[in-house]
């Protein structure tokens, strides 16, 4: 089995995650988000690259007819997921959008068939909340352990955490840099929001990197050598060049929250990782008319020596998965896009121009899947601790865990 690992982050100072879009207008302040989980992925790409410096990575000529030619394709295999914080030594994650407030006590929202609905296909039952309606909204971090729990069905003793426990929001001002000659731009100011973590707040993400050895067909683990023997790394992470320290750590959170494994035959699926799906809010591997997760979709098995193309594609050909998306707890839609030091356009020259990520609507992490199953194991196999976003999923994107869920059940006196 791959191993992931557990990787902590110690900023030296405050950090800076903006986006695409320019810090005036609505947009002052921008800069004080959690950062979506690309920004991980390509601040430890550099890092590896930094570390391990090859002659053939030069300046390539503008001539070259290469579209690739600011990639080495070196570290091609790094799968990463996170960032998450982590609160006196206890990883914090999202917390499900269908965990909320009753009065004063927190439930848990459950499908219901309740005839004909307005919903989109290919949802057919609807979201109930047991108990009175509150204003009360739900922190939007929760401990690990307590998620564990609510993964169970078990919402006993479960505490959320504040944003204001993980970091404090500071604003500075700045001045304007024109891209063009990297002096400043006379009468351009701006205010940014910079993210500093609290003394018991540190930041953690998951990585592997394997490299299959076509002599051996053995994959060849390339995460190892940085950090075998290193007390910790320095890297660059977010904006304005911010600085901060790497570390491996022996305890892996990634295999633990993997432990825990439902079973049942209503069986949801809760992202802890925005999304990009192709179908909005929908994931392109379950049918956008029925529900059902389409025929193929599956992990397909490996391919024995000596198989052949065609015996191969007959073994996973009818390999599909007896689950049907029922209903969707989905918060709303936020904006992604970024900016792109390298490699953003090509202009008429050839030369690599700076430029900003293609923007895309991402589903928040938190977002539930509620699915009915006859094959549970399957289907778990499937979601359970895995990363299945449409786009940039070995970037993190979509990662989620898989839980239970009760039909909601009227009690005399409620109200639907």
């Amino acid at each position: 089995m791959e191993k992931w690992y557990e990787l902590q982050i110690e900023p030296r100072d405050v950090l800076f995650f903006p986006d695409a879009r320019p810090m005036a207008a609505s947009s002052v302040g921008a800069g004080a988000k959690w950062p979506v989980p690309q920004v991980f992925h390509n601040a430890l790409l550099s890092a590896l690259h930094q570390m391990d410096r090859q002659d053939f990575e030069h300046q390539h000529q503008p001539t070259h007819n290469d579209k690739n030619k600011n990639s080495s394709f070196r570290f091609g295999g790094l799968k990463t997921v996170g960032i998450f914080p982590i609160l006196a030594d206890r990883l914090c994650v999202p917390t499900p959008a269908d965990l909320q407030y009753n009065g004063d006590a927190l439930t848990v929202l459950a499908p219901a068939d309740q005839g004909l609905c307005d919903l989109p296909l290919p949802l057919t039952k609807v979201l109930n909340k047991p108990g009175k309606a509150t204003k009360n909204t739900v922190d939007p971090w929760l401990r690990v352990e307590d998620l564990m729990r609510y993964l169970a069905g078990d919402l006993s003793n479960i505490q959320t955490v504040k944003t204001s426990e993980l970091f404090s929001v500071e604003s500075r001002p700045g001045i304007g840099i024109r891209p063009d000659t990297g002096s400043v731009e006379e009468g351009k100011f701006y205010l940014a929001e910079y993210m500093r973590l609290k003394p018991e707040t540190k930041l953690a993400g998951f990585a592997q990197c394997y490299q299959k050895r076509y002599k051996d067909e053995i994959n060849e683990d390339l995460l190892h050598p940085f950090f075998n023997g290193k007390k910790s790394v320095p890297f660059v992470l977010g904006g304005q060049r911010g600085v901060a320290f790497l570390e491996s750590v022996r305890e892996n959170h990634c295999a633990k929250i993997r432990e825990q494994r439902p079973a049942g035959t209503r069986i949801k699926w809760v992202t802890l990782t925005p999304s990009i799906f192709t179908g909005g809010w929908l994931p392109s591997w379950i049918d956008s008319e029925t529900g059902c997760l389409k025929t193929g979709d599956v992990e397909k098995p490996l391919r024995q020596p000596g198989e052949s193309r065609e015996d191969w594609r007959k073994r996973f050909k009818h390999n599909g998965i007896d689950a049907k998306l029922v209903s969707a707890c989905v918060p709303k839609s936020f904006a992604y896009s970024g900016w792109r030091a390298h490699g953003g356009r090509i202009s008429n020259q050839g030369d690599v121009e700076n430029g900003a990520f293609a923007t895309r609507l991402c589903v928040p992490a938190g977002a539930v899947y509620y699915f009915e199953t006859n094959e549970p194991e399957k289907l778990v196999d499937y979601l359970h601790g895995k990363t299945r976003s449409d786009e940039l999923a070995e970037k993190g994107f979509g990662f989620g865990l898989c839980g239970i869920w009760n039909e909601f059940i009227k009690k005399e006196g409620e109200t639907k």
